[in-house]
């Protein structure tokens, strides 16, 4: 593991090539069709970020959004997005000193290919900052380990990469510390380094991680005082505090590996519908016999065993640190990229072996088949999840197009409708009443975020989303109902005795407001 800021050359062009090639055919149909979550159409083609994304703490999107102009194109952003997942996976490659161009181009597939960059792609509106969020937090980790021990220069520059990731999507540091950890834990393992050795690397990241932190919350601090504002309760985000986190830490360190083992094991964050969970049995179990290997043939000191065993046992906070600092928090499959970093890690480990332990070439051909072969596994199930996914969507976006047409036609031919001077309100979600999804077999598999449908089912959301979704792919608008009126509409009891579309009756006036009720939304819904 060689020293130096690391410079491309002409197979990592080619692998970076590869892996984007691959990432453009793998997510095709999402980018293509504009596939979006509720909250990517609630977004449209224009937004700028506001208050909302400050009182979360992503005080960076509202500097990107300012940077984009507030444009949403989701076809184009993919391109941006899959170009820096790929680099990412480059990086990590010089990183973790992997030198074999067929296991570069697996570990950037398990980037590129998977099905968190498939999520961050359903998010068009704020994709490309997520996206640079991941490669700068790994580009930090890079500088901190990679350039000179006084190279002040590299110092500030990962400084200030990782206070950009992190007031992109906090979550991301985690990438940072499992790429940094990954790091170290290899170089201890190394038989050509001494412990010592790495000991400058480690305070360069240490200093970075907590001046990071340290600049990106003042900088929070500030802008929150400067626009009178305070944190959001959404997703605990008011609870990001040293004096919380501290006090929450027993349960918080625990929730850090459940989250792990729900990862690559069950279902909660993503399906693993396609047997993920048994190649990731695999590589877990392949890469516990290399540590083995290592730990027998390798002559090392127990004591740096001990310490590189420890890091590794402590990979799921790492990966996880987002809980440790906002207590409660659920980790969904768009915050998981740090434990999507530990893949590559593990293949780190495995060409660390496959230099360092004297095996005969037939057997090391024959190891070196078989952990290929559970890498190539693992990706072809990452590309399946992402096309179920996509499916799922797509056949949610066709059906609620279909709906959204036939329900403006009828619109145009009422007497009691006028464009522009009658409010209009679309409550429901076609799921949930007349309109069940056509293939329930691959909604069965579909990640939560592929399940969440058109629309969301809060008064707002069902508002603010049905109206973009009719300007996104009918090109009409229409004048909106308010919040405080739907709430009051939801209470009626001509709007709970009201049939679902498309039955007669299903389109009523009701205190001066055309509701198209679609499906029944309350209180309980909130």
């Amino acid at each position: 593991m060689t020293k130096g800021v690391p410079t491309f050359k002409r197979k990592d062009f080619l692998v970076l090539g590869i892996s984007y090639l691959a990432g453009l055919i793998v997510h095709y149909t999402v980018y293509t069709h504009q596939l979006m979550t509720p909250d990517g159409t609630m977004a449209g083609f224009y937004r700028m970020s506001g208050e909302w994304e400050l009182r979360l703490g992503r005080w960076g999107l509202v500097v990107a959004d300012a940077l984009q102009g507030g444009l949403n194109n989701a076809a184009f952003s993919a391109m941006l997005i899959l170009l820096f997942i790929s680099l990412s996976g480059v990086l990590l490659m010089k990183l973790f000193a992997i030198n074999q161009p067929l296991l570069g181009v697996l570990l950037c597939l398990t980037l590129t290919c998977s099905p968190m960059t498939a999520m961050i792609l359903m998010y068009p509106y704020c994709a490309v900052p997520y996206s640079l969020s991941i490669l700068f937090a790994i580009l930090a980790a890079v500088l901190a380990f990679l350039s000179a021990p006084k190279n002040l220069w590299a110092i500030g520059a990962g400084l200030l990469l990782l206070t950009v990731s992190i007031s992109f999507y906090q979550s991301n540091l985690g990438a940072f510390l499992i790429a940094g950890g990954g790091y170290v834990v290899l170089y201890l393992l190394d038989p050509t380094h001494t412990f010592t050795d790495v000991l400058a690397g480690v305070k360069k990241f240490v200093g970075i991680s907590a001046a990071g932190v340290v600049v990106y919350a003042i900088i929070l601090k500030l802008s929150l005082l400067s626009a009178e504002l305070t944190m959001a309760a959404y997703k605990n985000a008011d609870q990001l505090s040293p004096i919380t986190s501290l006090r929450a830490m027993n349960s918080t360190i625990l929730a850090t590996y459940r989250t792990c083992y729900q990862f690559f094991f069950g279902d909660e964050i993503v399906r693993n519908a396609f047997g993920e969970r048994y190649f990731y049995f695999g590589l877990g179990l392949f890469s516990l016999l290399i540590f083995a290997f290592l730990a027998i043939q390798i002559k090392r000191s127990p004591a740096i065993f001990f310490l590189a065993t420890g890091l590794l046992a402590i990979f799921p906070i790492f990966a996880n640190v987002i809980q440790l600092a906002i207590p409660g928090t659920f980790v969904y499959l768009l915050m998981a990229s740090g434990m999507t970093v530990i893949v590559p890690f593990l293949i780190g480990l495995f060409c660390l072996w496959h230099r360092s332990v004297g095996f005969s070439g037939k057997k090391k051909r024959r190891l070196t088949a078989l952990f290929v072969s559970i890498l190539v596994g693992l990706v072809w199930t990452y590309s399946l999840t992402n096309q179920n996914d996509a499916l799922v969507m797509l056949s949610d976006q066709r059906q609620s197009t279909q709906l959204a047409n036939r329900i403006w036609a009828q619109l145009e031919q009422r007497a009691d409708y006028r464009k522009d001077e009658t409010t209009l309100l679309i409550a429901g979600t076609p799921h949930k009443g007349n309109y069940p999804t056509p293939y329930p077999e691959l909604m069965k598999k579909a990640n939560e975020g592929a399940k969440f449908g058109t629309v969301w089912e809060t008064y707002e959301g069902n508002i603010e989303a049905w109206y973009n979704f009719f300007q996104l792919h009918l090109g009409v608008t229409y004048k909106r109902c308010s919040v405080e009126k739907f709430e009051k509409i939801a209470k009626t009891k001509a709007y709970q005795e009201m049939p679902l579309y498309p039955e007669k009756e299903s389109i009523q006036k009701i205190e001066g407001v055309c509701v198209v009720k679609l499906s029944n939304i309350s209180e309980e819904d909130q």
